[in-house]
């Protein structure tokens, strides 16, 4: 229910076998690197990760995922990463500029 907050980048796979590893590029002084630790068969969620595993963000191509799904996340993140700091960020009734979601 607050202001769209939002940062493009761009990202460049580092492993061309899994393209499970990318660097992104959002414009700072430092680039990003993210590893993809967990993924639907079908690809309704990511589990995304950092090489030292200090972050994680399970990403969804919908503003709201299936509690089952997300549950399924959250065990295949549980077995890598630590879930204490993790925050549900709600999307509900959320407005998406023009040519987004």
């Amino acid at each position: 229910d607050g202001a769209l907050s939002e940062i493009k980048g761009v990202a460049t796979s580092l492993d061309s076998v899994t393209n499970s590893k990318f660097e992104v590029d959002f414009g700072l002084p430092f680039k990003g690197q993210y590893w993809i630790i967990g993924l639907d068969t079908h690809y309704q969620y990511a589990v995304v990760s950092d090489p030292s595993k200090n972050s994680l963000f399970i990403l969804s191509k919908t503003p709201t995922l299936d509690p089952a799904l997300y549950q399924f996340a959250l065990d295949e993140a549980q077995k890598q990463v630590s879930l204490d700091k993790l925050v549900l960020m709600t999307q509900l009734n959320c407005q998406y500029p023009q040519g987004g979601p």
